[in-house]
C-alpha cells in the first residue's frame, strides 16, 4: 500500500507501479516497459496532466494460475530428476553392457586359445604317437632281425648238436651192437660109416643181449670155398634155437648129421687135399632195439679141430 504524505500539498503522488515478472509475462509486458511509463509520467507532469498509470494488483491474480505454476515447477523438477536418473541408469546399463561385452570377448578369446591349445596338443600327440609307432615298428623289426639271427644261430648249433648226438648214438650203437661169432669148433667121429657131430660156442661180442631164434647149416667136402650162396644151404631147413646170448657168456651148440660119412670123403680129405666146409646162418634179435639180424659164417675144417674162418659177418639180410 502507498504511504500517505503530510504537509500543505495534499495532492497524492501517483503510485509507482509494482513489477511482477510473472504478471508482466502473463500480460505481455517487459521490465523496460515500466521504466518507460515512469519517465513519460515525469515529463507529462511538467507539461500536461499525465494519464493514469496502469496498476496491476497481484492479489487479484487467480489462485489457479499460481497452483498451476507450482505444479509445473514440481513436474519440471520431477522431470529433471527422472532425466538425471535415466542418464545414470543408462550409464550403468551401458557400463554393464560394456562389462558383459568385455567378458564375452575374454571368454571368446579364452575359448579360441583353448581350441588352439587343444589343436596344438592334438597335433603334438599325433606327431608323438606316429613317432612312437615308427620307433616301435623299428624296434620290433630290429628285435625280429636279432631274434631271427639268434634263432638261426641256435638252430645251427642245435643241428650241430643233433648231428653230434646222432654220430654219438651211431658210435654208441656200433659199440654196443651185438656181434655173434663161432668159436671152439670141434668135429668128432668124422670116420667112414659113422655119423659125425659138430660142436661149437656162439659168443656175443656186443653189449646188447640177443635172442638166437633159428639157424640152418650145411657141410660139403671139396677143395674150393662153396660160399654162403651154396645151393645146399638154400635147401636146408631152419632149426629152432631159442637161446639168449649175453656178453661174455657163450652159448654151446651141437649139430648131428643124419647120414654116416663115406670112405671116399674121408680119403679125399686125408690124401687128396680136400677140406670139410661147414657154413650156415643164425637168425637173432637185438633185445634192446628189437632189430632182426643174421650171422653168416663159413669155416674150412680139417677134422677134428683144425679150422679156418673164411666168412664171419653180421648183417641185416641173409645174402
Amino acid at each position: 500500500m502507498p504511504k500517505k504524505e503530510t504537509g500543505d500539498n495534499n495532492h497524492k503522488k501517483p503510485e509507482k507501479p509494482i513489477f511482477d515478472a510473472q504478471t508482466s509475462l502473463i500480460h505481455g509486458d517487459t521490465p523496460n516497459s515500466g521504466k518507460e511509463h515512469v519517465g513519460s509520467e515525469t515529463t507529462a507532469s511538467e507539461a500536461t496532466k499525465p494519464p493514469k498509470p496502469r496498476v496491476i494488483n497481484i492479489g487479484k491474480i487467480p489462485k489457479i494460475d499460481v497452483i498451476e505454476g507450482i505444479e509445473a515447477n514440481k513436474i519440471a523438477k520431477s522431470a529433471n530428476k527422472i532425466s538425471r536418473w535415466s542418464v545414470i541408469v543408462s550409464a550403468l546399463l551401458f557400463a554393464i553392457t560394456l562389462l558383459i561385452a568385455y567378458q564375452a570377448i575374454r571368454q571368446s578369446k579364452a575359448a579360441s586359445d583353448s581350441v588352439a591349445l587343444a589343436r596344438q596338443t592334438y597335433l603334438a600327440d599325433s606327431v608323438y604317437k606316429r613317432k612312437t609307432e615308427r620307433l616301435a615298428k623299428i624296434s620290433d623289426s630290429l628285435k625280429f632281425i636279432r631274434d631271427t639271427a639268434t634263432f638261426n644261430l641256435q638252430r645251427a648249433e642245435l643241428y650241430k648238436q643233433i648231428e653230434a648226438l646222432k654220430e654219438a648214438n651211431k658210435q654208441f650203437t656200433i659199440g654196443n651192437e651185438p656181434y655173434l661169432q663161432l668159436e671152439d669148433m670141434v668135429v668128432t667121429d668124422f670116420e667112414p660109416g659113422k655119423k659125425f657131430t659138430i660142436s661149437f660156442n656162439v659168443f656175443n661180442l656186443g653189449n646188447y643181449p640177443i635172442k638166437a631164434i633159428a639157424g640152418k647149416a650145411f657141410w660139403a667136402v671139396r677143395r674150393t670155398d662153396p660160399t654162403i650162396n651154396y645151393p645146399a644151404l638154400d635147401t636146408a631147413k631152419w632149426r629152432v634155437m631159442n637161446k639168449f646170448i649175453m656178453k661174455e657168456i657163450p652159448e654151446p651148440f651141437t649139430v648131428d648129421d643124419d647120414l654116416p660119412v663115406s670112405a671116399e670123403k674121408c680119403y679125399a680129405i686125408e690124401k687128396m687135399g680136400y677140406f670139410m666146409w661147414y657154413g650156415g646162418i643164425i637168425k637173432y634179435q637185438n633185445l634192446s632195439t628189437k632189430e632182426i639180424k643174421y650171422y653168416k659164417y663159413m669155416m674150412r675144417i680139417i677134422p677134428p679141430k683144425k679150422t679156418i674162418y673164411t666168412l664171419s659177418e653180421n648183417d641185416k639180410t641173409t645174402n
